[in-house]
């Protein structure tokens, strides 16, 4: 667990200092009382259920990178931002989803399993988004859709890879 909590200190400190960066250097400054107002709420909602406070953190996150994006602020700092809060919220979710189960070497096992299916998640989603940012190709529909059921594949087999390598 203590793995998890470091990710996750890291992951929120990536997706805040993307954000930040992105909207002061567009100049939009008013972006840092966002932020209080956010940390201010995470020590509020720190004693509800896990999934409501960072459900919420979570979607503010998303929506900032969306209107930074629409503000033609820093696209790569915008992806990364998203991706990290979304890493950030399932680590926080796997964590509450842990807390009370009894067998450790289980919860090793299914925390190292976890860590690997959310990394190659993570870093295929940035890779994809990164790569369609700087290929700009017009696909017809029906090929979209054929490649994306080819990558989701991709992912898939990865994971089952590293399920039988673990």
């Amino acid at each position: 667990m203590k793995v998890f909590s470091n990710l996750l200190i890291i992951c929120l400190t990536i997706t805040i200092g993307c954000l930040g960066v992105g909207y002061i250097t567009g100049g939009y400054w008013l972006i840092l009382p966002i932020f209080i107002i956010m940390l201010l709420f995470w020590i509020f909602m720190k004693n509800q259920p896990v999934f409501w406070p960072t459900s919420s953190l979570l979607v503010v996150f998303i929506i900032l990178a969306a209107v930074g994006m629409l503000a033609e602020l820093p696209f790569m700092l915008m992806i990364i931002a998203g991706t990290t809060a979304l890493v950030s919220w399932d680590l926080m979710q796997f964590n509450q989803s842990m807390v009370g189960n009894a067998a450790p070497k289980t919860n090793k096992s299914l925390e190292k399993f976890h860590l690997n299916s959310l990394a190659l998640a993570a870093f295929a989603g940035l890779t994809l988004a990164l790569i369609s940012s700087y290929i700009s190709l017009r696909f017809p529909f029906g090929l979209i859709v054929v490649l994306v059921l080819i990558t989701v594949g991709c992912l898939i087999g990865g994971v089952q890879y590293i399920r039988k390598k673990s």
